[in-house]
């Protein structure tokens, strides 16, 4: 994912909510895991120090003790300390809310690690500090700050050896420095776990190796075979509070529809019913994580975690969490750990929620997942009666525990008469046009973009000033625009990309088309119709719930779901979506398809209905318990199985020591296209190189040659001779 869209939406003052006093925090100083120093030996407001203990007094981790480092003598008083782990932070830096207890477990399950640090947001310039933990990117830039967990024993090892570092520096860049000068490797997290107000001045020292590698989140995952282990703790669990605790399993944040429904219905739970917690199971940028962090506590497990833990974490926090009930929505490695965390936590009520079929990845995606554990499951919510039909009829569900709710929408936000919508200035010259088309997605395969722009084509043969607006970012970006160009469409295409508010683009379209792959029900689908607009859209999954002669048009794909890609399609295709636009389009009484396509949404599609019904149904299965059979769940090492099993499928980190986000893994033709191209084109350029090397080893030989005492010696004999 680009770095802009993670600043276009990220927060520069989130660090207001994490700093707020606490009316009532339990701290467990007798249990304490760490012991933290706020160094306050420079000049500091008590504003700054404040800001700094409010955020330590904010964590969800309770295991602490803290002093200001200005007050104690550490030297002296360090040997005493029982912690095993010491922060240090600096006097107006602030902790994530988690940063304490993604710390403490990074440290405990990478033993060989000295200490461990995250990613900073620099307060001053709303800058992201995001870098590699290796030698040379240190000594480019002061990369760890003024705040990290260090092992006591290192600290010990530091004070022993003191003389031998600068005194002339902050303590912090002294211990870094001795640290890495002494090869002491560090761990980053991957996320953003520190506030400051302004970039570090202070350089770590140059002596820094090069050579010297961390542990940087995310990390390749390495092949391995052992069941997953409970984590060793015992200490006190979070006190009760007469609410019921829910944990999410997702596998990201990022824009699309299935993360709307997630944030539309975390944002809308009571709180004064719940309380929530997420857990997140892909690498991505932050992107609409902060969004979450508004209502819930958040742990993105592959920030600062090996693979093989996962699992015990999430068990760690069901257990520290009291959890009552736990929904996994689209989390692929969810449904493989639900198994031996049901095994665990046998009260415990497991659910998940299901948004669509997708016969080309492992023959229906999660539904297939959710049908193989079913009987494991308290109860699955899908977002359409086709899901249902489909799990019955061809995947073989005979558990009888599926509910549908609709995912809906905001009728009162999505609404054309809504004043809060502004035109952008540079659109408003569209604002009267009739032929104006929306194709707002994920421009991925799935979604078929290209086929869009063939559609487009047609259209605008007999439509000259009919205007696409493509609102979306994905993989596919550069070569729609690409293949706009080649089909001379540049003045009938406006690319949008990725946009916050997507509503103005409703007001403008008279269309919404989706000529997608596959798809659950669209939220496209609930917004466009819930402004007035009407949908042409391929009859897949269960968008014909949705749409029907009165508010659209449904098109029948050609091709058999096998065939399907975004470049294969035919001109029978292109003609029924053209037939079906123009039929809108030009429909007499397009009016009557507006006020029929908001009364669809009206009081059965609402997004207040699908919370309320969520809420009845978790208070339900809460207050039943579960009706899972204990002779499914007390083989504990059978249900771990899934988990090995996981791990020897799903390769897609597999020897890759940098980790990385990556789009999920499932490799279309489109980039296995593309791929086959960036190897011809290594191939190429590492054959040129080869060439290039051997010339130059050519002539260097030539030129050791040229200057040899031999060469010289011939070259004398050959002007004597032809002297003669």
């Amino acid at each position: 994912m680009a770095e802009s869209e993670e600043y276009q939406y990220f927060d520069f003052t989130a660090y207001k909510r994490i700093i707020k006093k606490s009316k009532e925090k339990q701290v467990h100083n007798d249990d304490s895991l760490i012991y933290i120093l706020v160094d306050n030996t420079e000049k500091g407001t008590s504003a700054n120090i404040e800001d700094t203990i409010n955020s330590i007094k904010n964590q969800s981790f309770h295991y602490w003790k803290y002093d200001l480092l200005k007050d104690i003598d550490l030297k002296k008083k360090i040997k005493n300390i029982k912690e095993d782990f010491i922060l240090i932070v600096k006097s107006g830096e602030i902790l994530d809310n988690t940063f304490l207890e993604c710390a403490y477990w990074t440290m405990e399950k990478n033993k060989s690690a000295s200490f461990c640090y995250s990613n900073q947001v620099i307060r001053d310039n709303n800058k992201l500090l995001d870098t590699l933990c290796i030698g040379s990117s240190l000594k480019v830039n002061n990369t760890i700050g003024n705040t990290f967990v260090i092992r006591k024993d290192e600290l010990i090892n530091y004070y022993d050896n003191r003389k031998k570092e600068e005194t002339n520096v902050p303590l912090s860049v002294s211990i870094l420095n001795y640290l890495l000068k002494n090869n002491k490797f560090p761990v980053k997290m991957n996320y953003y776990g520190i506030w400051v107000e302004k970039e570090a001045e202070e350089k770590l020292s140059k002596e820094i190796r090069d050579d010297l590698i961390g542990i940087n989140y995310p990390v390749g995952v390495s092949y391995y075979h052992n069941i997953p282990h409970e984590f060793d703790w015992n200490k006190k669990n979070k006190k009760e509070n007469g609410k019921i605790n829910l944990l999410f399993i997702f596998p990201w944040f990022r824009v699309g529809g299935a993360d709307k429904f997630n944030f539309e219905l975390i944002s809308r739970l009571d709180k004064e019913k719940y309380n929530i917690t997420i857990i997140t199971t892909e690498p991505c940028p932050y992107i609409w994580r902060q969004k979450f962090e508004n209502y819930a506590e958040i742990f993105d497990i592959t920030s600062f975690m090996h693979r093989e833990n996962w699992a015990g974490f999430i068990d760690y926090i069901i257990k520290t969490r009291n959890i009552d009930l736990v929904m996994n929505s689209n989390s692929y490695y969810g449904f493989y750990a639900i198994p031996w965390l049901k095994s665990l936590n046998p009260e415990v009520i497991f659910t998940d929620y299901l948004h669509a079929l997708n016969f080309t990845w492992r023959n229906g995606e999660y539904p297939t997942d959710s049908t193989a554990i079913s009987n494991i499951l308290d109860e699955t919510f899908v977002s359409s009666n086709e899901i249902t039909k489909v799990m019955k009829e061809q995947m073989g569900r005979k558990n009888d525990n599926v509910k549908t709710i609709y995912i809906g929408v905001d009728s009162k936000k999505f609404d054309a008469d809504n004043k809060e919508i502004v035109i952008p200035e540079e659109l408003k010259y569209l604002e009267n046009e009739k032929d104006v088309i929306l194709f707002c997605a994920r421009i991925s395969e799935e979604k078929r973009p290209l086929l869009m722009l063939k559609i487009m084509e047609k259209l605008v043969s007999k439509r000259p000033n009919a205007k696409l607006l493509v609102v979306g970012d994905g993989p596919m970006l550069d070569l729609m625009k690409e293949e706009a160009k080649k089909l001379k469409l540049e003045d009938n295409v406006i690319f949008l990309g990725m946009q916050k508010e997507v509503r103005p683009y409703y007001k403008l379209a008279k269309l919404l088309v989706i000529c997608s792959i596959r798809e659950g029900i669209t939220l496209t689908t609930f917004e466009a119709l819930s402004m007035g607009i009407p949908v042409v859209s391929a009859d897949v999954g269960g968008q014909k719930e949705l749409i029907d002669d009165s508010c659209g048009i449904l098109v029948n794909n050609v091709q058999t779901i096998e065939e399907v890609t975004d470049t294969n399609y035919s001109e029978e295709e292109i003609n029924n979506y053209c037939e079906a636009i123009n039929k809108i389009l030009d429909d007499s009484n397009y009016d009557k398809y507006k006020k029929n396509a908001r009364k669809k949404i009206e009081g059965k599609f609402e997004l207040e209905k699908m919370v309320k019904e969520l809420e009845s149904e978790f208070e339900r299965l809460v207050k039943k318990g579960t009706n899972v059979s204990k002779d499914t769940i007390n083989n504990r090492t059978m249900n771990a199985q899934y988990l090995l099993l996981f791990n020897e499928v799903d390769k897609r980190y597999y020897n890759n020591p940098e980790g990385g986000f990556g789009e999920v893994q499932v490799f279309t033709k489109y980039e296995k296209e593309k791929n086959k191209r960036y190897q011809k084109e290594n191939q190429l350029k590492a054959e040129i190189e080869a060439r290039d090397t051997y010339i130059k080893q050519k002539e260097e030989e030539l030129e050791k040659i040229y200057n040899s005492k031999r060469w010289r010696y011939t070259g004398k004999i050959i002007n004597i001779f032809k002297k003669k």
